[in-house]
């Protein structure tokens, strides 16, 4: 649990500076199953960061009040070896409202080009500020 906090803590901060860092945790379940924080080449999304994150500002349904505008919600979700985005969470939201319907809307994420390690496709975990508008 103190290290799950460390973690979060670790990704606020990198976020906070404008900073993407990818870190590998190994998972310890078998070699196949491991998920990488850190890789040689991060996995993409097509257009590119701002292209995703528009992708979740034009879908949202629930419109946020104005103290929530220019906030942001910090998200963080795997990118496995298919380029499917799965595992969503929120590390830091405005509320439970906003939070649901941004991690809905980033589930249904079309397809990322995958991350790599050398040659082989690995799953990747990824963090990602959403600003509220």
């Amino acid at each position: 649990m103190q290290l799950q906090r460390l973690y979060k803590l670790f990704i606020l901060s990198l976020l906070l500076c404008g900073q993407e860092y990818d870190i590998y945790a190994q998972s310890q379940d078998s070699p196949d199953a491991a998920t990488f924080l850190v890789v040689e080449t991060s996995p993409e999304y097509a257009g590119g960061l701002k292209a995703f994150v528009s992708f979740i500002q034009e879908r949202l349904t629930v419109k946020p009040t104005a103290e929530q505008r220019n906030q942001k919600v910090y998200v963080e979700f795997i990118v496995d070896k298919s380029g499917q985005v799965r595992d969503g969470k929120i590390l830091k939201g405005v509320s439970k409202e906003i939070d649901e319907e941004i991690l809905r809307v980033v589930l249904q994420s079309p397809n990322w080009v995958p991350g790599r390690q050398g040659e082989k496709v690995v799953h990747v975990k990824r963090a990602v500020a959403i600003p509220i508008k």
